[in-house]
């Protein structure tokens, strides 16, 4: 096995259970390193709020973030690929929501910007990423009016069953969007054509390096696009059915360094 490449999801597969890269996992991540692999952080978060941990290693340069709807170079400060929501799509979308029992936030100039104040807590109590790319506001679509630029991703989390069966129905009226995660109460939905697999596509083709040298790690539903394109698909332990289904391995739950494990196995 040639692994030249290592695409590692955050939330639930290198974060363990305390909001916390283990070190155990950091270690295997620099082992991966010195052994000549490009390690890349694939997330549904912005490349700002990537785990602390992650941002502080230095060989990490690229990252591919809001579920591939961008790549960020890190060594030159640059966007090198994305898939944008256009701010009037979005717009329109969130306009439609008002009056249900929904809690907005959204993804834009790698900011993540909350219109709701409990989440926003939340994710400044527990987070690990940069509060101040964080911010919060009343209205998101107030915020999206007259405003350039799209929006990298949608964040939804619905308080009932019915609204959840609406926001299924409306995202059929809008086929510009495209759902990552529909699961749990919480929804991610990105622009048609924006994942973490064609991003991987992406940097894969900018590097040199064939899908089947290519190892991607994840546990839910917007880590499948990536496990269907990598040569060497692994699922956590923790990871949904459909992602079991779609590895060619299923390593240890994240509470367990799932992560470290898998790396190890693939290491000269």
């Amino acid at each position: 096995m040639g692994i030249r490449l290592i695409a590692v999801d955050m939330d639930g597969t290198c974060i363990g259970d305390r909001h916390r890269v283990p070190g155990e996992n950091l270690n295997a991540l620099k082992k991966a390193h010195k052994a000549g692999i490009l390690v890349v952080p694939a997330t549904g978060r912005t490349a700002a709020n990537c785990p602390s941990e992650i941002r502080s290693l230095p060989f990490i340069r690229y990252v591919i973030s809001s579920n591939g709807a961008r790549v960020t170079d890190r060594e030159k400060g640059t966007t090198i690929h994305e898939v944008l929501i256009p701010g009037t799509e979005a717009r329109e979308f969130l306009l439609k929501l008002r009056g249900w029992p929904v809690w907005t936030a959204l993804h834009m100039d790698d900011r993540l910007i909350d219109s709701n104040l409990i989440p926003s807590i939340h994710r400044k109590l527990v987070g690990t990423g940069d509060p101040a790319k964080n911010r919060w506001v009343p209205s998101l679509p107030r915020f999206l009016e007259g405003r350039k630029g799209g929006v990298e991703k949608l964040e939804l989390f619905y308080l009932t069953e019915r609204a959840g069966s609406r926001i299924r129905k409306l995202l059929k009226e809008h086929p510009k969007l495209s759902c990552a995660q529909f699961r749990n109460h919480y929804v991610e939905i990105t622009a048609a054509g924006a994942s973490k697999g064609e991003a991987l596509r992406f940097l894969s083709e900018r590097m040199g390096i064939p899908a089947s040298d290519v190892m991607a790690i994840g546990d839910s539903g917007n880590d499948l696009s990536m496990l269907h394109f990598a040569g060497y698909p692994v699922a956590m332990g923790n990871a949904c059915a459909e992602v079991k289904r779609a590895a060619v391995t299923v390593t240890a739950t994240n509470a367990r360094c799932g992560v470290a494990r898998a790396v190890r196995e693939i290491l000269p």
